[in-house]
């Protein structure tokens, strides 16, 4: 029987600074605590493909986008996975997501500058 989560952390456990941890109360996959992906029940749920490796897994699997309530994040991706050979032929977009989520990690994010003006009081 195909073991997804088995499978999955096979995948990524020789990954540099990649594994689980908690976000939102769920168990999420992090490289270098920046978020690619996570396991749905019927699939894999990548978060940091580029706009083209996002459009070949959509022509390629059977996909859809996530949503939380109302809102729908188009580039956040569930890829339904059933069996190993789909798995294996998901793994090098899910190498992807990983990779890019791992390159963001390491550039600063840039300070906010707010648009709020603030009282003084003096």
């Amino acid at each position: 029987m195909f073991d997804l989560k088995s499978e999955f952390e096979k995948l990524i456990g020789s990954w540099e600074l990649a594994g689980p941890k908690k976000m939102f109360g769920y168990e999420v996959y992090a490289a270098n605590r920046k978020m690619f992906g996570w396991l749905e029940e019927d699939g894999i749920a990548l978060t940091a493909l580029p706009e083209e490796a996002r459009e070949i897994v959509m022509n390629t699997f059977d996909t859809y986008p996530f949503q939380h309530g109302n809102r729908i994040f188009r580039s956040w991706l569930i890829v339904s996975v059933s069996n190993k050979s789909t798995f294996r032929k998901l793994t090098p977009f899910i190498e992807l997501s990983y990779r890019t989520a791992f390159e963001a990690s390491l550039n600063p994010k840039p300070e906010k500058t707010s648009t709020k003006k603030r009282l003084r009081y003096y």
